[in-house]
């Protein structure tokens, strides 16, 4: 349901299995080539209580990923109305770990949300929810910091809204079913 990639790391959210597979790419043979077969190192989140990892909960086919710009990796724990943060080789940062279920503006409502989420260059959260639809912006370990477009906006689409961050902080929102992509700026203070 998702990709993401650092470097030589490929990260691919499996909503089936529940967890994320990491891949090594463009492994350097001998004839000093990129190899573009790659190899899997294994996944990550898959429950185990004595890591203090609780497992994935994916109710329907949002599971999304992504690297941050410290070099962390975050997932979406849709069913469990969370942010998650891993090291590349599966420790659970539970510190950095953030969200909370409820329908207040810097919660996560419904059966599994956040649905999608994005990270901007400087490492704040952008997320999206389905069912009221909403995007907002968290900053740190979960501290909300605004909504960038209202349920209002989207009219009837209550579908898996998709956001992405580009470089210069804009945000990017995929409104299905309207082949709309509108884009958010920062206001000046």
């Amino acid at each position: 349901t998702s990709i993401a990639v650092a470097e030589d790391d490929v990260f691919v959210a499996d909503a089936g299995a529940l967890v994320i597979w990491h891949y090594v790419t463009f492994v350097k043979s001998v004839t000093s080539r990129y190899n573009p077969d790659g190899k899997l190192l294994g996944s990550i989140g898959k429950r185990d209580r004595e890591r203090g990892i609780g497992g994935f909960v994916v109710p329907s086919p949002y599971f999304d990923v992504a690297v941050a710009p410290h070099g962390l990796l975050r997932v979406a724990n849709p069913g469990a109305h969370r942010i998650e943060a891993y090291t590349f080789d599966g420790h659970f940062e539970a510190e950095v770990s953030w969200g909370k279920r409820g329908l207040a503006v810097d919660a996560f409502c419904g059966c599994c949300n956040p649905a999608n989420f994005a990270i901007l260059p400087d490492g704040r959260v952008v997320t999206a929810e389905k069912g009221v639809p909403r995007i907002k912006v968290f900053k740190d370990a979960g501290h909300f910091v605004n909504v960038v477009a209202a349920p209002t906006l989207f009219g009837g689409n209550r579908a898996g809204i998709d956001v992405a961050a580009d470089t210069q902080g804009r945000v990017l929102v995929l409104e299905p079913g309207t082949s709309v992509i509108r884009i958010f700026s920062e206001k000046s203070s």
